[in-house]
């Protein structure tokens, strides 16, 4: 009984910051001077248990013990520090950062370090100086989102055009190599997604109003795929592997490679095609072989 009880007072400290001697004799139902002998008791055992005297004192364990105490496996422990490694190769560290990884190494002190087998370095397709930007930026917004703050930016649109918005961020998006912000864009009146890179200015503002209530939805997109088919040079197989699972890329008949997919009509692979230069030439459809034709035109009239 007595040995039931002193692990419930141990689990009891273990959840609480503090409990008074007179707390516990009633959680327990006992007298508060078999709590002192408990507490005795567990102190013999090797348990730190501070006391503190005053109006507002009490029993509580030492930080370091309770933290030690926390039920993590070796294997979670390394799971949350790869997260955590991971994290700061895509954002700025901070402080809340750098105080979790101090705490979960503290755990892991009575065990062989785990070793670190994912790692990330850049976490986007952009040069080192752009990534430095870009992570600040993405620090930033992300601060904004947490206290619920409004954003003014200065953007470069599709046109490249500069612009001023004024947004309400929702979510932060780690798209196809590159940040994006979804938020709220009160001079389009609608959820808009804003590239990182093309964000040249950015300040925290006060949230003005509330839009969850009356935000429009995003517009319907053309479900409806279209299937094209293109042709490579069996030199890019390695880099199509970039772009396309093995299921999509087949072997032709002379040896070039035929990749098959579907995409929505909206989306604009001519920057994929250009990519390839003359490595790379579209089969179907009939549309975007002419859309390919005329961008090669246009790049002619360049020089």
């Amino acid at each position: 009984m007595k040995t039931a009880r002193l692990l419930q007072l141990l689990i009891y400290l273990l959840a609480n910051e503090q409990a008074t001697g007179q707390e516990l004799a009633e959680r327990f139902s006992v007298s508060k001077r078999t709590i002192y002998r408990d507490i005795a008791a567990l102190e013999e055992a090797g348990i730190p248990i501070v006391v503190t005297q005053g109006a507002r004192g009490g029993f509580s364990l030492m930080s370091s013990y309770k933290l030690k105490s926390v039920t993590f496996t070796t294997a979670e422990k390394g799971r949350l520090l790869k997260v955590l490694n991971i994290e700061s190769g895509l954002m700025l560290a901070d402080e809340i950062g750098l105080s979790l990884v101090e705490k979960i190494q503290l755990l892991t002190l009575e065990n062989p370090p785990v070793k670190e087998f994912i790692s990330v370095d850049e976490g986007t397709i952009h040069p080192p100086d752009v990534e430095n930007q870009t992570k600040i930026k993405v620090n930033q917004i992300n601060q904004s989102i947490i206290d619920q703050q409004a954003l003014k930016l200065s953007y470069v649109d599709g046109k490249g055009e500069l612009t001023k918005r004024e947004v309400i961020p929702e979510e932060l998006i780690l798209k196809d190599g590159s940040w994006y912000l979804e938020a709220y864009c009160g001079l389009r009146q609608s959820i808009r997604l804003f590239k990182l890179t093309r964000i040249q200015e950015l300040a925290i503002i006060p949230r003005i109003r509330e839009v969850s209530a009356v935000k429009p939805e995003l517009e319907d997109v053309e479900k409806t795929l279209r299937n094209i088919c293109l042709e490579f040079l069996p030199s890019e197989l390695g880099k199509l592997y970039d772009f396309f699972s093995p299921d999509k890329i087949s072997l032709g008949l002379t040896g070039e490679i035929i990749v098959n997919f579907a995409e929505e009509p909206q989306q604009n692979i001519l920057p994929l095609l250009l990519m390839f230069g003359n490595k790379v030439k579209v089969i179907s459809p009939e549309s975007l072989i002419t859309k390919h034709q005329q961008e090669i035109q246009k790049m002619l009239k360049i020089y």
